[in-house]
């Protein structure tokens, strides 16, 4: 972890607040103290003893710690990880609507085939175990995605997914998404706001 007092920098490199995991997401309570989830590399039954990056299981874990600062623990060994399944995923994006904590995050092996990546929604209620709430994928990229326009388009890859609650507390979702055509010329930002994710109950003492 680095960190700076200006996004400009310079950056400070910081050994001690290491996460142990890549890709994390995290939720900073109001206490200061912190839930996390990221991708843990998994030795594969299949493979034994390989570290062969395509031949290890990709699992989401969680981890916290008493502070943005560190020491980050480890709540889940080997593979007793947070999500129950076999799917590999990555790039997990978390965050809290006051009463549940929900998880968005890249599958890379249940629903999608090949390189080919689509979207799987979780929920928790203490930010340690994790619980599908829907077998079909939220976004794939078999799925045309139709804008306000009216028009669709089918997008290969589908990623790096964001959440972010706006002042009413809705649900706005932003992801990375390229074309067939398009996908060495970088990628597409779509923004949307996502009702099957609730909202924010709203706040008694504003």
């Amino acid at each position: 972890m680095a960190v700076s007092d200006s996004v400009e920098g310079p950056w400070e490199r910081r050994k001690d607040w290491w996460i142990p995991a890549n890709n994390p997401g995290l939720w900073i309570h109001k206490d200061g103290s912190v839930y996390g989830v990221g991708k843990v590399k998994v030795e594969n039954p299949k493979f034994p003893g390989s570290k062969e990056f395509d031949e290890l299981l990709h699992h989401i874990h969680a981890f916290r710690a008493d502070s943005i600062f560190a020491p980050y623990t480890m709540l889940h060994k080997g593979s007793d990880n947070a999500l129950p399944s076999g799917f590999q995923n990555e790039d997990p994006c978390l965050w809290h609507d006051g009463e549940r904590y929900h998880m968005l995050l890249t599958d890379l092996h249940g629903f999608a085939t090949g390189f080919h990546k689509s979207f799987a929604y979780y929920t928790s209620q203490d930010g340690l175990s994790y619980e599908l709430v829907s077998k079909d994928p939220l976004f794939t990229n078999q799925i045309p995605i139709r804008f306000s326009d009216g028009s669709e388009e089918k997008f290969l890859r589908i990623e790096q997914p964001n959440i972010v609650l706006d002042e009413q507390g809705a649900v706005i979702a932003i992801l990375a998404a390229c074309t067939p055509e398009n996908q060495k010329d970088g990628s597409r930002i779509l923004v949307f706001p996502v009702d099957r994710f609730g909202s924010r109950p709203p706040n008694p003492n504003p």
